[in-house]
């Protein structure tokens, strides 16, 4: 399984960043082997990584917390589900409300994949 966690505060956010935050500071998503490589094969994650500057894949953690990429994420997020080509069990769903979450809360996405 592959996490997505919010931190609902930038003192969880501070708190994650060292392996430290409560489970109840913290808003966690899964993606299951088949929505990850359905994000994968689809060219998303490539495209996240180029425009968030970041480098989420399968062997790395990951994190987007800068506004302004956050804000890239949910631009290209919200564009990528009006094309509707990606299956609706892709997972993006999933990542769309994460990041969201993150935009309202103020703090990041981390990605433990």
């Amino acid at each position: 399984m592959k996490s997505i966690i919010v931190p609902i505060s930038n003192a969880a956010q501070t708190l994650l960043d060292v392996d430290q935050a409560d489970s109840s500071d913290l808003c966690e998503e899964t993606l299951t082997q088949d929505e990850f490589l359905a994000l994968w094969n689809s060219g998303l994650l490539n495209e996240i990584n180029d425009q968030c500057n970041t480098w989420i894949d399968e062997y790395e953690d990951a994190s987007i917390c800068a506004p302004e990429n956050l804000n890239k994420l949910l631009t290209l997020l919200e564009a990528e589900m009006l094309k509707q080509k990606l299956p609706q069990n892709s997972g993006i769903d999933k990542l769309l409300s994460m990041a969201k979450r993150a935009k309202e809360h103020k703090t990041g996405i981390y990605f433990y994949f």
